[in-house]
């Protein structure tokens, strides 16, 4: 089961971490009936769940893109 506070959590650490490069995770239930757009702010493609967030002090960003078929990928671009 993956909470708003699990994605939120993930995404700081993966924003902290220097040697990040890609995290897939898979999920059966989302705890929340979440609106990801209040969680992460706009999109960065319309009808798209794709989500980019700046490393600090650095060109490189960390994607969040959540699929349809349970599935949130994060990686270093």
């Amino acid at each position: 089961m993956v909470c708003s506070e699990d994605l939120l959590m993930l995404k700081e650490a993966f924003l902290s971490s220097s040697s990040f490069q890609k995290f897939i995770l898979k999920y059966k239930y989302f705890d929340e009936n979440v609106d990801l757009q209040l969680l992460f702010g706009e999109p960065d493609l319309i009808d798209r769940d794709t989500w980019s967030f700046p490393y600090p002090d650095s060109d490189e960003s960390l994607r969040l893109v959540h699929y349809d078929n349970r599935v949130f990928d994060f990686s270093k671009i």
